[in-house]
């Protein structure tokens, strides 16, 4: 019934990536993209999940043949070796080497926000290159509005430069791809199924995604893979996902507790129900998720510094709250985790 074929090639290449109208432009500029006729700067940005990253990498294996003085870091790389430099007093090797290049191609720019050092660092390297003559590219997951946390100056500068977007697919260029990615592993399903694929996913990773795990999931099965069969794959699929230690699952669990809407705990009334519950949710997200105080603050719309109050207040009215910490407790159970709450009753 299930005909799969592993680590299937079409060109060269895993068919991760679908040419359509939503990226083409990117697509076509990028293949011919050539140092001589290029403007300095090149921003190629969009939404998560869209081929970014595989076009840029794409670009560089293609001009690296062809050009000297090529180089390709992604901005968290940027990020640590610039504080790596800074910490062994090894900066000047950092800077000669990214500011030496003719063309230095980041991804991922969105990492810089938030990391105040970093960010000078890169507007240096953008003098810099802009005086050698060289160029540079992009790749950021956002929108151009999104790009202040640079600072004016920077953020104007790139904004003035060539700006390419990669547009959010429409239902039918995700259905395409999760059509053509099912003939390349083999799976025959009615065609209703992928249109219900096509409507659950937002861009081609989650799609990709999507369809990998109903492929494992039809492997062993014996019914009919048809719409009532993916219906049920994708309500297993939902419970599970429900437990997964995601920052939005912790707000949702939460909000449950305490009966409040999400976007009240997003919000900033401090009516006491509703702020002990966005404390709850945040102290959470903080001791399960690891994430940083000021990315806390961007999901919770607060200053990092805010958040940093919050959770080391929070750890001690635990301690005095029974109700309160049976709230956390019952949360860490739920999330399948327990020797958070060990370590704080120790």
């Amino acid at each position: 019934m299930v005909r799969r074929k592993t680590n299937f090639i079409v060109q060269g290449e895993r068919m991760n990536w679908i040419s359509s109208a939503c990226n083409r432009m990117a697509e076509n500029y990028l293949k011919k993209y050539s140092l001589k006729d290029a403007p300095f700067f090149t921003l190629i940005y969009g939404s998560e999940g869209m081929g970014k990253s595989f076009l840029l990498q794409r670009c560089f294996q293609r001009l690296r043949k062809e050009e000297e003085g090529i180089l390709f870091l992604d901005a968290s790389s940027f990020v640590q070796q610039y504080a790596y430099g800074a910490q062994e007093g090894t900066l000047g090797n950092f800077r000669r080497k990214l500011r030496s290049p003719s063309l230095l191609i980041i991804d991922h720019l969105e990492f810089l926000e938030g990391k105040v050092h970093s960010i000078v660092e890169f507007y240096h390297t953008y003098e810099a290159i802009w005086q050698r003559n060289g160029r540079i590219i992009c790749g950021f997951n956002g929108k151009l509005t999104d790009l202040d946390f640079l600072g004016e100056k920077l953020a104007s500068r790139i904004r003035g430069g060539l700006a390419i977007p990669i547009l959010d697919p429409t239902e039918e260029e995700l259905r395409n791809f999760l059509d053509l990615n099912g003939k390349i592993e083999g799976i025959i399903v009615e065609e209703k199924v992928f249109d219900l694929m096509a409507q659950e996913v937002e861009n081609f990773r989650d799609a990709e995604k999507l369809l990998n795990e109903f492929s494992l999931y039809i492997q062993n099965c014996e019914d009919p893979l048809d719409e009532k069969t993916y219906l049920q794959f994708a309500t297993e699929r939902a419970k599970k996902r429900e437990h997964q230690i995601k920052p939005e699952n912790i707000v949702e669990q939460v909000g449950k507790i305490y009966q409040l809407d999400p976007q009240e705990i997003y919000g900033s009334s401090r009516r006491q129900r509703i702020s002990e519950g966005r404390q709850l949710a945040i102290f959470l997200i903080r001791e399960l998720c690891k994430l940083s105080y000021p990315a806390i603050g961007q999901i919770m719309n607060r200053s990092h510094s805010s958040i940093l109050k919050t959770c080391q207040k929070f750890e001690e009215k635990l301690k005095d709250n029974p109700q309160l910490n049976k709230h956390y407790g019952d949360l860490l159970n739920f999330f399948g985790v327990d020797e958070g709450r060990k370590k704080l009753d120790e």
